[in-house]
């Protein structure tokens, strides 16, 4: 009877202890305000914790005892957040700032050897940081998983057998993030993650308002295609009213 009685008092303070936690969740975001996926989400002095998915987002059961989080992510500064006191579910966000002390390490567009070197050594370090990483942080869940669809180049046409064209615009601008990603982590992203349009539309080109009662101002400009001097590329800005 008495090791019945002591079994089930171990069995209680073992339900009670896994109800000791509270979901945390939030999104963390680089310095231009871009989901950041892959983000690792740690209890402070632990290896418990939690990645970002795809759209940086997470979301997890942290004990109540735990009074903050590690932010780490390779190419940006780590940070120790306190979490708010309490027990109830609770939102975090996070906004990470790149590291100055790694980037000025980084040697593009150099063919000095010593450069290189700096460059090849700055790869290799990040590489032990990826693998160091991957081995204590717990298992990314099957929701993380990456996949690209192929990309699959349009065909030329003709234009006196096809006189109308027409386009759709694009406002997504997360490629260029995603491919950071891969280069701040010494790996070449893989050739379907690259979406031309995505990279253009990282940047802002401060087009001008549209005037009078027009919705939107379209620019246009045009060049010489860098890989095929024969072909044009135009490009068209949409700038709708702000």
């Amino acid at each position: 009877m008495k090791h019945t009685f002591v079994t089930l008092l171990i069995l209680l303070l073992g339900i009670g202890a896994q109800a000791q936690t509270r979901v945390v969740k939030g999104l963390v975001k680089d310095e231009n305000g871009q989901p950041l996926p892959g983000v690792s989400i740690q209890i402070t002095n632990t290896n418990k914790g939690y990645t970002t998915n795809t759209q940086g987002v997470y979301s997890g059961a942290f004990p109540q005892l735990a009074t903050s989080l590690t932010i780490s992510y390779i190419g940006y500064d780590l940070q120790v957040v306190r979490l708010p006191a309490g027990k109830r579910d609770t939102t975090v966000n996070f906004s990470l700032t790149p590291s100055q002390q790694q980037l000025k390490d980084i040697v593009v567009g150099y063919a000095m050897q010593e450069k290189a070197a700096v460059a090849s050594g700055y790869v290799q370090a990040q590489r032990r940081e990826l693998r160091r990483s991957k081995r204590e942080a717990p298992a990314p869940r099957p929701m993380n998983t990456e996949d690209y669809s192929a990309i699959n180049e349009n065909i030329f046409h003709q234009v006196k057998n096809r006189p109308l064209s027409t386009f759709s615009a694009d406002v997504d601008r997360a490629s260029y993030s995603n491919v950071r990603r891969f280069l701040n982590q010494g790996l070449m992203p893989p050739k379907d993650a690259i979406r031309t349009e995505e990279m253009i539309n990282y940047f802002d080109y401060q087009y001008a308002q549209p005037t009078d009662d027009a919705p939107v101002a379209i620019h246009t400009d045009m060049a010489v295609c860098p890989w095929n001097s024969a072909n044009r590329l135009v490009r068209i800005g949409i700038q709708g009213k702000k």
